[in-house]
């Protein structure tokens, strides 16, 4: 007989693994719920199904071996100890009847056993459906507007559990007779939510001091062109003397490009390939109040490239790190990346591309669950009128902006 424990997101997909490991005439033995574990558990809250399943059907099933585990256990054959044993075996089971002694002769066909799987997984899917139409209702039976505004964040995409707890949070700070007025529930939802974002006041200057501020990221996310919108604001808007450092030298396009934006703006650049290059970039620049430091685009997964990363990083010392990453990412692609950019120290994290995030309410339990802030947040190509610094009121605009509005 085997015995084999499966896990999986849900009682279907377990019976499927079930029957291609062990056959069509399995039998389960136990399910249960279990959590995910480590750190992957706690950045991706729920739930998955484990299984325990035999290749033995009920009908065939040696009895000898469970009663020969259960007198060992309770001490020789003693029948108030083997009645104490099935006592407490039964406390760990799920199901009722696995806790009683079966009767001599009897058993299960293989026909009824599959009938009473087929109803277990037909029972699963109409818990998981009753679940999707308690959800989808919860705005039928909310009063006044609150049921509106609960489907345009299920519309934005904002996971339920947050939608619940925003309601339960709105219900209790605003009066019943303002639960019509849109306008009021809406401004009082942003304030719910810009208290859970955390944001940073941009790049941290003091004055008469240098700040070398570093970009890293994955790659395609608009590292450059954040750097680049971040030269003109300081050099143009606020006239600092600014100074700009590449290490992004595999993509000769791009360096060209921001060479010649380097021109326009009159403001020296230093294209390093190697850490004496770097570091001697770095005491060149040293009169310059600001300097940016952009670097090749990373994978979390590649963990060659993100020790260069680092090697990089220690040549120029920066005194921030700051992470580039796409609002139009997904949100998986998001806890990688700040699960393993974070072994680098990184000071913020700079959103961009907020203008191709619609709907945008995937990144609300990275963000509001995260400890590090964010600087800045970009939506659009014109520089340097498209980058603001971080505003908890504005981030949150963006978030939970209906696509459909």
């Amino acid at each position: 007989m085997t015995v084999k424990t499966f896990t999986a997101k849900d009682m279907n997909e377990a019976m499927r693994l079930v029957r291609q490991q062990l056959g069509p005439d399995a039998a389960i033995m136990r399910s249960r719920e279990v959590r995910r574990s480590g750190v992957l558990g706690w950045m991706r809250p729920g739930k998955r199904i484990e299984v325990t399943a035999t290749d033995q059907p009920p009908a065939t099933r040696s009895k000898p071996a469970p009663r020969t585990r259960r007198q060992s256990s309770a001490g020789g054959g003693d029948p108030g100890a083997r009645h104490a044993s099935r006592k407490s075996s039964a406390g760990g089971q799920p199901c009722k009847a696995d806790a009683s002694p079966r009767r001599p002769g009897r058993s299960v066909s293989p026909s009824a056993h599959d009938d009473l799987l087929q109803k277990l997984i037909n029972l699963q899917s109409v818990v998981r459906k009753l679940g999707h139409i308690s959800s989808d209702t919860t705005a039928l039976n909310l009063p006044g507007s609150l049921g509106q505004l609960a489907k345009q964040l299920a519309e934005a995409e904002v996971p339920a559990g947050y939608v619940r707890q925003w309601i339960d949070c709105l219900l209790g700070a605003v009066p019943d007779a303002e639960h019509h007025d849109v306008d009021v529930l809406q401004g009082q939802l942003l304030k719910i939510v810009a208290q859970q974002l955390p944001t940073c006041d941009g790049i941290q200057q003091v004055v008469g001091q240098r700040r070398v501020v570093a970009l890293v990221g994955p790659a395609g996310v608009g590292k450059t062109t954040m750097l680049a919108k971040l030269a003109a604001e300081y050099h143009l808007r606020l006239k600092r003397r600014v100074g700009l450092i590449t290490a992004d030298n595999f993509r000769i396009a791009a360096v060209d490009q921001l060479r010649t934006f380097a021109d326009i703006m009159d403001v020296p650049l230093h294209v390093v390939t190697t850490p004496r290059e770097m570091r001697a970039a770095i005491q060149q620049l040293q009169d310059y109040e600001l300097v940016l430091m952009d670097t090749p685009g990373r994978s979390p997964e590649d963990e060659v490239k993100l020790q260069e990363l680092k090697s990089i990083l220690g040549d120029g010392q920066p005194d921030e790190v700051h992470l580039v990453q796409s609002g139009v990412s997904a949100a998986s692609h998001w806890r990688r990346c700040l699960e393993r950019f974070s072994e680098i120290s990184l000071t913020a994290v700079m959103l961009t591309k907020m203008d191709e995030a619609h709907p945008a309410g995937h990144l609300v339990p990275i963000l509001t669950r995260g400890t590090i802030p964010v600087s800045y947040v970009s939506a659009g190509q014109i520089v340097p009128d498209d980058l603001q610094t971080a505003d908890p009121m504005h981030l949150a605009k963006l978030l939970l902006a209906n696509p459909h509005s």
